[in-house]
């Protein structure tokens, strides 16, 4: 038996949406996933997880990354994978430095296009915006988005 508490992050701290005691039974997770889609899962009680939970988990987590890095090249500036890569090497080394679990924001991937297989990576909406960020500065897509980032902040705090 696990028990689990959901939680959602509304930007402003966490927002309790119920709690669920006692459940061994994939249906009951199933039906929970499907009622809260956004939601984050802490996981308390025991260092096994069962099968049917460690799925239900990753399910969560897979619904955080929302972002392809095919669909975002050209729209950012790159014009193509190995020059996206060195980038995403970046991103990986920040949240190394910050100890933020990497797997929780960046997954290789294989999709298909017109019988052809190929290598994308899949990023969580902090991986997206770390990627635009910390591109090269002479990118002009990279400039705009840092100095739009600024203005923002700035904003925020006055």
């Amino acid at each position: 038996m696990t028990r689990i508490i959901l939680y959602s992050d509304t930007g402003h701290g966490c927002k309790a949406l119920g709690k669920l005691a006692l459940c061994n039974n994939f249906q009951c997770f199933s039906m929970l996933k499907t009622v809260v889609m956004e939601a984050s899962v802490l996981i308390f009680g025991f260092s096994e997880i069962s099968e049917p939970l460690q799925r239900f988990r990753d399910q969560m987590q897979e619904v955080e990354l929302r972002y392809y890095a095919s669909d975002i090249l050209e729209k950012n500036g790159y014009n193509n994978l190995g020059e996206f890569e060195k980038v995403l090497d970046r991103v990986q080394t920040i949240l190394i430095t910050a100890h933020v679990a990497m797997e929780n924001h960046i997954r290789i991937t294989f999709r298909g296009e017109f019988s052809q297989i190929y290598r994308d990576y899949k990023l969580s909406s902090l991986a997206y915006h770390l990627v635009r960020m910390n591109g090269s500065p002479q990118n002009q897509q990279v400039a705009l988005y840092q100095i739009e980032t600024y203005t923002v902040l700035n904003q925020s705090l006055n």
